[in-house]
């Protein structure tokens, strides 16, 4: 089966097999754009790291386009097809010059050189760096670093690439960046898989899962999760302030239609009162 499964998954960690997920059921397919929310400590980072391979797990089975994680002969295929964007930049740049970061990937793929200047120069174009490719990585701005970090991902062709709150440390600036990059990059048709807790990230998705002290508690659109103020206040999320300003009204007897998520619905709805 084509796509990312997890099957009954459980990860323990430590001497005391502290339990970080339990019981995890979930599949993504080719070509989604799914964000996976969650607050500190619900497990969201570890699960990432599952679907390639970076952790395996204690319990259930994790696959690739049906390659099971656990199976060594099959992880520098997994690696091929699934990519990792982490949080820190800083924690991926293996190189001091743009255009030879990006090109390490390729080159542990032992892709030929030509290609691999190819895939440097496409990659960099996409991302919007390519006039800094034969600039120092110390240079760069965090927001210019995670574009790196992404383009050296893209210059590996992957089908998946898992990104671990890969705006977090960045300005506005740069968070607006990132994710519109992101958006190009699955309109082509590469699944993303976004972790994050920030709600206007999650409504640029397809499907949204809720993870919760290592439980999925919900799945649904973007618009069923953020709507939802009961569920996000529950797991220690914070609903989007026009969401909870229509319940808030709706409370008090206001008869705001829909189901409001946005600032721009908001105020549409308002208007009508």
């Amino acid at each position: 089966m084509d796509g990312i499964l997890l099957e009954n998954v459980t990860f323990r960690y430590g001497e005391e097999k502290q339990t970080v997920l339990e019981n995890i059921d979930l599949f993504i397919g080719k070509g989604e754009f799914v964000t996976i929310l969650g607050a500190n400590g619900s497990g969201k980072s570890t699960l990432s790291s599952l679907m390639n391979g970076i952790v395996l797990p204690t319990e259930g089975r994790v696959t690739v386009d049906g390659m099971d994680v656990t199976d060594e002969s099959k992880i520098l295929d997994i690696r091929k097809k699934v990519g990792h964007v982490f949080q820190d930049p800083d924690n991926q740049i293996v190189s001091s010059v743009v255009e030879e970061d990006v090109a390490f990937g390729p080159e542990n793929l032992g892709i030929p050189q030509q290609e691999i200047q190819e895939r440097v120069t496409d990659a960099l174009s996409e991302v919007g760096m390519l006039d800094y490719r034969l600039k120092s990585t110390y240079d760069l701005s965090g927001g210019q670093k995670q574009r790196i970090a992404i383009a050296g991902i893209l210059a590996m062709h992957p089908d998946y690439i898992v990104l671990d709150e890969p705006t977090a440390m960045l300005d506005p600036d740069g968070r607006k960046t990132v994710l519109e990059i992101v958006k190009d990059i699955n309109r082509r048709g590469v699944t993303i898989i976004l972790i994050t807790h920030f709600m206007d990230e999650v409504i640029m998705s397809d499907r949204t899962v809720v993870l919760s002290k290592g439980h999925v508690v919900k799945t649904g659109t973007p618009r069923e999760i953020l709507t939802d103020t009961e569920l996000l206040e529950k797991n220690n999320l914070e609903a989007p302030t026009a969401a909870r300003l229509a319940a808030l009204l709706r409370e008090r007897g206001a008869m705001l239609g829909g189901s409001i998520m946005t600032k721009e619905e908001f105020v549409k709805e308002f208007d009508k009162l």
